[in-house]
């Protein structure tokens, strides 16, 4: 079911925040009472991003739009609008299944940001981060209609957000994986990134040749996979070889490949039968065609990445609905550069 958006309110607040005579700096947006499919303002502010963050609670979901002043000096100030699409850790699954396809809604409203920060803690929405992340972005604004100009990361997602089938791709996000899922006894995570930690410091030396990423997508018809091909280099596959044989004693690391980057598959165990069906009838109709075309012409916007970094994140929830997308924490980051 898609969100209604009809309030007026809606439109009457995002512009609020986009015009320079104004002093409202953020909105949030949730669901009215009872109806939750229908959006609403739930608050807006003048206190930017700080304020923002202190009124989001844990069981509360919903969209926030804050305009920040990224200013590298007094006489250089630029003014950015960033979409934080808010999702607390205490909400319900329904509901997480809901908001990774109500975005698309969203959007069409918020048309004008930057870029998109979701959250589910209030300690992922640093301010010195999200300037960072601004920092790099560049610095043009961009809409749902014109060439995006982002960092590589938020291009790929914003490819996959504006894909009107949902597609398996969209609950992970742009990733490279090094290893596939595995599990740690409690406290073993810190081990586990004191040996990455250690591995990493040579290895950010000897790096010599990032991952390329090949922007012409490639349909894998045999297994209905869209996909970036990636060429990566053993500095990296070494690397994470060297981590698996350190830490078999904690854990079996399962290795990945390293070569490609999803953009659209189906591997929906728990998806209805109506949705089986529904996804089939897609199938038949060329839904993997059809979004080939759309990333053709999308990814010949898009530069490729000149740097990487590795993560270890944790897996907090389990996206088990169909578009239900999996949360994950970072628990550490390693720069490669």
């Amino acid at each position: 079911m898609s969100l209604n958006v009809s309030d007026p309110a809606i439109n009457e607040a995002y512009e609020d925040v986009r015009d320079d005579k104004t002093e409202t700096n953020w909105v949030f947006f949730d669901f009215a009472d009872g109806r939750p499919d229908r959006l609403q303002v739930a608050g807006s502010g003048n206190g930017g991003l700080n304020e923002f963050v202190s009124q989001l609670k844990p069981e509360v979901a919903g969209w926030g739009y804050v305009r920040m002043n990224l200013s590298n000096d007094e006489y250089s100030q630029r003014i950015k609008f960033v979409l934080i699409p808010w999702c607390g850790e205490k909400v319900g699954i329904m509901r997480k299944a809901k908001l990774s396809i109500q975005i698309a809604d969203v959007k069409n409203i918020l048309r004008n940001f930057h870029i998109e920060v979701p959250a589910n803690h209030t300690q992922e929405l640093s301010e010195d981060e999200i300037l960072t992340r601004l920092r790099r972005a560049g610095g043009a604004n961009y809409d749902r209609q014109t060439k995006p100009n982002l960092e590589f990361k938020e291009s790929v997602q914003e490819f996959l957000n504006s894909i009107k089938e949902t597609t398996t791709a969209i609950k992970y996000g742009c990733h490279i994986s090094m290893t596939g899922f595995f599990y740690l006894e409690q406290d073993q995570d810190q081990e586990l990134k004191f040996l990455l930690d250690n591995i990493l410091r040579n290895f950010k030396i000897s790096v010599k040749v990032p991952p390329l990423v090949n922007l012409n997508p490639l349909l894998v018809k045999k297994q209905d996979h869209l996909l970036l091909q990636v060429t990566n280099t053993d500095d990296y596959k070494n690397a994470i070889s060297s981590l698996a044989e350190k830490c078999k004693e904690i854990v079996t690391l399962r290795l990945k490949r390293m070569d490609h980057i999803s953009l659209a598959y189906w591997d929906e165990p728990n998806a209805t039968p109506k949705q089986q069906m529904q996804w089939k009838v897609s199938m038949d109709q060329g839904i993997f065609d059809k979004i080939k075309q759309e990333a053709d012409i999308y990814f010949q916007q898009v530069d490729s990445p000149v740097h990487w970094d590795v993560v270890l994140y944790e897996r907090v929830s389990k996206g088990l609905l169909v578009g239900q997308a999996h949360i994950f924490k970072e628990l550490d980051r390693w720069q490669t550069h």
